[in-house]
């Protein structure tokens, strides 16, 4: 069956787009991680009807929000680094007041 094909196809480029973004990362050359945000905004917006917008295009490099939709009250980050500390460090910037109906 085709779907067994498929997923393998996707899991392996999946994985390698992983890669490349961590190793990419630690030498700080940063183009993936842009286009990852842009990757989840169109993502998202398919999977689940959203109308996310990537909030760098209009405010640049705003701390702790990339992606934001203001008509489902959403906001998303996008990051390559998945740690207790990173997370707890996220929710405790003050922006998030300016969005406190938004859902994290």
């Amino acid at each position: 069956m085709n779907r067994s094909k498929y997923f393998e196809y996707m899991d392996e480029k999946i994985h390698t787009l992983a890669h490349r973004i961590q190793t990419k990362g630690k030498l700080n050359i940063l183009n993936l991680h842009l286009h990852s945000e842009n990757f989840y905004l169109h993502f998202f917006n398919l999977l689940y009807g959203y109308e996310l917008i990537n909030l760098n295009s209009s405010a640049q490099n705003v701390e702790a929000i990339d992606l934001i939709d203001h008509k489902n009250k959403i906001i998303f980050q996008v990051s390559a680094t998945c740690t207790k500390q990173k997370i707890e460090s996220t929710l405790s910037k003050d922006i998030f007041t300016k969005y406190n109906s938004y859902y994290l």
